[in-house]
């Protein structure tokens, strides 16, 4: 097989873009070869794809490539699961801005997983509070209430800082995004982008979301 991929994504965009590449081979092998796996099925085949080379993923980026348009996200429990997924409301305006650098996911996990050894119920309770906080954010757009979803951002980006995700330039952006209604790392951390939320702030590129997921052709 001879694979040629052609992209329109800004690769200093980095916002799912590798996921969205791995959506797009797994969806075309899916029909080349005859298959009939329904989406939650590739979904799982992606997600395993993923994590056998990064170690761990939530996998809401192949998801939000498989779907499209916004999504509540859930990542399966057990082995063998399937992940769960629920449309939302639109969002205010997006926009991004690039750091300059990026690191690998798979490093940024490995240093998380280095940081909490023998730090594992101070890791657990962050990782508990920060589902919580993503819940209420989803409930927020549920409700299309703005405010709430702005400071639910503003609170996962500081328990970004504390999971040692963050850092001096992004911290920057961030600090320097004043005019939009909230700002935070869009990924993993330790460099790639910022996302800020409504008014578009000095060096943020707008973003759409896309209403389609994968679609595939012939």
């Amino acid at each position: 097989i001879s694979v040629d991929i052609r992209s329109a994504i800004d690769p200093t965009m980095g916002f799912g873009s590798s996921a969205a590449v791995t959506v797009a081979l797994m969806s075309a092998l899916n029909a080349w070869c005859g298959h009939t796996k329904d989406l939650p099925q590739l979904h799982a085949e992606a997600l395993a794809v993923v994590r056998s080379i990064q170690g761990r993923g939530s996998g809401a980026d192949l998801g939000a490539s498989f779907y499209g348009g916004v999504l509540a996200y859930k990542a399966p429990e057990t082995v063998g699961a399937h992940a769960e997924f629920a449309e939302l409301p639109d969002l205010p305006q997006l926009s991004l801005c690039y750091s300059g650098y990026k690191t690998p996911t798979g490093e940024v996990l490995a240093k998380i997983a280095d940081a909490s050894r023998g730090k594992e119920a101070q890791y657990a309770d962050l990782y508990a509070r920060m589902g919580n906080s993503a819940a209420k954010a989803i409930q927020a757009v549920r409700q299309r209430d703005e405010a709430g979803l702005a400071a639910e951002l503003e609170a996962y980006q500081d328990m970004m800082v504390e999971l040692g995700v963050s850092d001096p330039v992004l911290e920057k952006i961030i600090g320097n995004a004043d005019a939009a209604m909230a700002a935070k790392i869009s990924g993993s951390g330790l460099g790639d982008c910022v996302v800020a939320l409504g008014e578009i702030p000095s060096g943020f590129t707008p973003v759409q979301v896309a209403r389609e997921g994968v679609i595939v052709n012939g």
